[in-house]
């Protein structure tokens, strides 16, 4: 029935205008905001803004650490210095910190101890009396750096106990905070500590200690200077082999790790040549390590350098050399930091101590820009945020008046929507009704005749499915109109739910689903309409079998939750799209995702309707790919007075007769076709002749086709999850399987589509409709033509012809071409099986079975032996050779076996073959 709503006052053009307006205002009011924010930023500011300024001061200390690596120390701290200043200017403790730490390993590089001793104890005092609580376990990293290098400092200039004390604590405080790369350099030092002292055994513990945690965090250098100690051990213990051995590994792995660590492996093999007396080599590894002391800035690395240069020259027969090198060795061991440095030292603090005072000054006199700056942009914000409050309050009270309106006209529009929905579908239930009683009274007169019976049940089914459609449509009409009352009873709902789960069960069972069911202990009695819980309930599992693959899992439970009911159905099938779940109750609604374009769009929107003339709500949740979960809830009872009792329904026993035993079919097609009737008719036409296997897409195609290794393949273009075409790529793909001829059936039918089809593997195309006999001849003439490959096969291996691949497909060719070399290439080995066969080819002795029995009928290990009697056979007609080595050269054990092999294959002996011939020729 039509419905005026001409009378409505709602008017969209008119609430847009005025929302514009709003809008408007509001985006003026924040540009202003924005202008006056803009205005306090011109303010004269000195200092740069706080994370840009770390940022720079980070580039900085990178910059220092690398001019230092590079072997320049000296200007390192320059940079290191600038850094300091500037940290100290944002009052960044932490960087203030790793600063102070690295101008401390800048002065131990020039050789200014007590300068190193001064900056580490800085950082130290920074790291452990400036934080407290969550501050102070936040920098533990930094005091852990600090404790290491002091630590290690502390070791070189010969304070060991208070080295041991510091490196103690580092290496227990690196463990406890995972960091393998510092914990793996406080094992080192600790391990040359105890060398230094005696005590090798703990030494080498500690080296084994840090090679491990230097694994774990890549420090390829620790690990080098670890086979360097080991070097020197081994020398102090005279295992030369040994020494030489650790030394080559270690500069193999400081190749790349600092010029400073490589030059001890270099020291440690010029000493160990010079007393093996190989002065060549040893003088070779001096001029090295010499070299690299010079680039890495490091005077004591030069003074042992001189120190082995004169040994070498006194052992060589030059003492005057040999005079001048100690002498220069003692004057670098002496004087490790020149006049010059110690100025420029002092100049590096005066210039600090200047720059200090400017950036004070600096910084007061900038304050007071910050804080002009801050509260201007407050006051901005305040007025912003007040203004901006004001209008949406405004807007929403005006978007609820015009919410109001709009709804009265939309529940106009739907009270018209059920009426019509009501007659129309009271006006389709007659003819179908009609349709479907004269199809069964046509089937009960073509009883015997299986092809008419099969067309008449597909028509029956598609007219259940347009009628059960229909009936939906007019019980959601009649609970929405309430045209009729609901039927209330009392009863035990575990028992209706339960009697459900077994209607579906055989469902589930043709689909391979599992099927499981749990509730309660003991029965759950409650009010409830048993056609509404029924048909939701039922409408819930059908659609969870439907879309859950095979072999999935579909799980319905019935729990109490207080005194509401909650029923829930589970599957683990493809799930739903984040953007179809708010939509699947609408009415028509079919979602975008794969195989959920073939329902109706109404029996969620009905389930929805029925749970709710229950009082009572579903909910669903869903993971796309993962499964969904639908819930039913309900309360347990509806109103005050009693309701009749419900009795449940008894159902007939299924009866032995009724049950259909197909019998074994000589051949096996796979049909792939995601439509089930039309799956069921070509199934019908192909049923007679064949064992038929159902696929609902080209994954699970695929997946049987590798699993069942069927005779051949029937599959249509158009299917969820896995198209046609690319099923047809990955058949062809697959070395189990390619062998299998495919037939494409599909209303996809242009020339493209084909030519498509055929790049893809496919051997032959039929479009829809088809005719059945051309079905049919189709496959009967590509199983012809399989069989006769078999037998053209078998014939040429018995008659001994080379040319046993000329009626193959390409496929097959490359296929039997790979098998046949692989054979004969181990031809003459006796040992040689169907094991060894399959590894030579790269599949298990299952697939290769397969395989091979598909293409040529015999399984692999009586092909073996056909090839090797096919290869005596050529052998005993073309060539001269004795009977003894044809046995050997085709891998028989013995001459008896081989003959009496021979005699069963060909009738004859191999001697008698022979004869033969010369009797021809």
């Amino acid at each position: 029935m039509p419905v005026d709503i001409s009378a409505t006052p709602y008017c969209p053009f008119k609430m847009k205008t005025i929302t514009f307006r709003l809008f408007a205002i509001t985006v003026i009011l924040i540009a202003l905001c924005t202008a006056g924010c803009r205005r306090a930023e011109t303010e004269p500011v000195v200092l740069k803004d706080r994370e840009t300024e770390t940022d720079e001061i980070r580039k900085m200390i990178d910059e220092g650490i690398y001019v230092r690596e590079s072997g320049d120390p000296y200007h390192a701290s320059f940079v290191h210095l600038d850094a300091l200043l500037r940290a100290e200017a944002v009052a960044d403790t932490s960087l203030m910190i790793q600063i102070n730490c690295q101008l401390g390993r800048d002065a131990r590089y020039m050789g200014q101890t007590d300068e190193a001793i001064n900056w580490y104890s800085d950082a130290l005092e920074l790291s452990e009396s400036a934080y407290s609580g969550e501050e102070q376990d936040r920098h533990e990293t930094f005091r852990l750096d600090v404790l290491s290098d002091l630590g290690a400092l502390m070791m070189v200039i010969d304070m060991d106990e208070n080295a041991m004390v510091l490196l103690s604590e580092a290496l227990d405080a690196g463990r406890v905070a995972g960091d393998d790369w510092v914990t793996a350099e406080n094992a080192f030092n600790m391990g040359y500590l105890h060398e230094k002292n005696g005590r090798t055994g703990e030494a080498e513990r500690y080296y084994q200690a840090a090679i491990k945690h230097a694994a774990k965090s890549g420090n390829q250098a620790v690990t080098g200077r670890c086979h360097n100690r080991f070097g020197y051990m081994a020398l102090a213990e005279g295992d030369w082999m040994k020494a030489e051995r650790e030394f080559l590994s270690s500069y193999d792995l400081l190749d790349d790790n600092g010029l400073i660590y490589k030059t001890d492996p270099c020291l440690g093999l010029a000493r160990l040549y010079l007393r093996q007396g190989r002065y060549e080599k040893a003088y070779i590894y001096i001029t090295r390590a010499e070299a690299l002391a010079v680039e890495s800035h490091t005077t004591r690395h030069l003074s042992n350098c001189n120190a082995l240069y004169s040994e070498y020259f006194e052992k060589t027969g030059d003492p005057q050399k040999a005079l001048d090198h100690y002498r220069l060795s003692i004057e670098q061991r002496d004087s490790v930091l020149n006049n010059s440095q110690k100025l420029d030292a002092e100049q590096l603090k005066n210039k600090y101590q200047q720059i200090a005072y400017d950036e004070s000054l600096s910084i007061v006199q900038n304050q007071r820009y910050r804080q002009t700056r801050k509260a201007m942009a407050a006051l901005l914000i305040v007025v912003a945020v007040s203004a901006i409050a004001i209008l949406i309050i405004g807007l929403m009270v005006y978007s609820l008046k015009e919410k109001t309106r709009a709804n009265e006209a939309m529940q106009r529009v739907e009270d018209a929507r059920n009426a019509f929905f009501t007659n129309i579908t009271h006006e389709l239930r007659t003819p179908l009704t009609i349709l479907l009683g004269m199809a069964r009274s046509l089937k009960k007169k073509v009883e015997g005749k299986p092809s008419q019976e099969e067309e008449l049940d597909a028509i029956i089914d598609q007219g259940d499915y347009l009628l059960d459609m229909v009936n939906k449509l007019l019980d959601i009409a009649k609970v929405q109109s309430s045209i009729e009352e609901p039927k209330w009873r009392t009863g035990d709902v575990s028992l209706l739910l339960q009697s459900e789960m077994d209607a579906m069960s055989k469902y589930a069972g043709q689909n391979l689903i599992n099927l499981e069911y749990s509730s309660l202990p003991g029965s759950l009695v409650m009010d409830f309409v048993p056609s509404y819980l029924t048909k939701s309930f039922g409408n819930l599992l059908s659609n969870a079998i439907k879309f859950t693959g095979r072999g999935g899992h579909v799980r319905a439970r019935l729990s109490l939750d207080g005194e509401t009911v909650l029923i829930s159905v589970t599957d683990d099938g493809q799930g739903i799209s984040a953007e179809d779940l708010p939509h699947i109750f609408d009415m028509f609604y079919q979602g975008s995702s794969p195989g959920r374009g073939n329902g109706s769009g109404v029996g969620l929107a009905m389930t929805r309707e029925m749970v709710s003339a229950m009082e009572g709500k579903v909910s669903v949740s869903s993971r796309e790919g993962e499964g969904t979960c639908f819930t039913i809830a309900l309360p347990r009872y509806h109103g005050e007075s009693g309701y009749p009792i419900w009795v449940p329904k008894t159902k007939t026993a299924e009866t032995e007769s009724s049950r259909h035993i197909q019998e074994k079919k000589t051949a096996t097609v796979l049909l792939v076709e995601d439509n089930p009737e039309v799956a069921r008719y070509e199934g019908s036409v192909l049923g007679e002749s064949y064992n038929v296997l159902y696929a609902r897409n080209g994954q699970e195609g695929l997946d049987m086709a590798k699993e069942y290794i069927p005779e051949i393949i029937v599959t249509d273009l158009m299917m969820p999850v896995s198209d046609g075409n690319d099923f047809c790529r990955k058949v062809r793909a697959s070395i189990e399987i390619n062998h299998i001829p495919i037939v494409v059936v599909s209303a996809k039918s242009t020339e493209d589509d084909r030519i498509d089809a055929l790049k893809c593997g496919a051997n032959y195309f039929i479009s829809k409709p088809f005719n059945p006999d051309e079905l049919s001849s189709v496959i009967a003439n590509a199983l012809k033509t399989k069989d006769s490959e078999k037998e053209s096969i078998a014939r040429a291996m018995h008659e001994g012809k080379e040319e046993i691949l000329e009626n193959a497909s390409d496929k097959n060719k490359e296929f039997l071409s790979n098998l046949n070399s692989a054979i004969f290439t181990k031809m003459s080995d006796p040992e040689f099986s169907a094991e060894s066969l399959a590894g030579m080819l790269c599949l298990s002795h299952r697939q290769l079975s397969r395989k091979v029995k598909a293409l040529t009928g015999f399984d692999t290990t009586t092909y073996i032996r056909k090839a090797r009697m096919s290869s005596a056979r050529r052998l005993l007609i073309s060539s001269n050779l004795p009977i003894g080595e044809i046995v050997g050269q085709c891998g028989f054990y013995s001459s008896s076996y081989f003959t009496k092999l021979y005699r069963q294959e060909y009738g004859e002996t191999p001697s008698g073959t022979r004869k033969s011939l010369k009797k021809m020729t």
